[in-house]
């Protein structure tokens, strides 16, 4: 099995490690674009987030606002 390196790439994405609860976190505030980085990892690690329960390895990325989204119309 190959060990990805955890932290920021070049195309501003990062790869974290997260529990299902910081997991959430991610997919709730709408800021983020949050997806699996391997649907067939098998064994669990350590959260990065909060260091205390075992998740699976994602791929985290700031979702870009388009014109008109957010904020208000006069």
């Amino acid at each position: 099995m190959r060990k990805r390196k955890r932290g920021k790439n070049r195309s501003g994405t990062i790869l974290l490690t997260l529990c299902a609860r910081c997991a959430q976190q991610f997919y709730d505030s709408g800021e983020h674009i949050i997806r699996r980085a391997d649907p067939d990892q098998m064994v669990k690690d350590t959260c990065c987030y909060c260091g205390q329960r075992q998740g699976w390895d994602y791929e985290i990325k700031n979702r870009v606002k388009r014109s008109g989204e957010g904020g208000e119309s006069l």
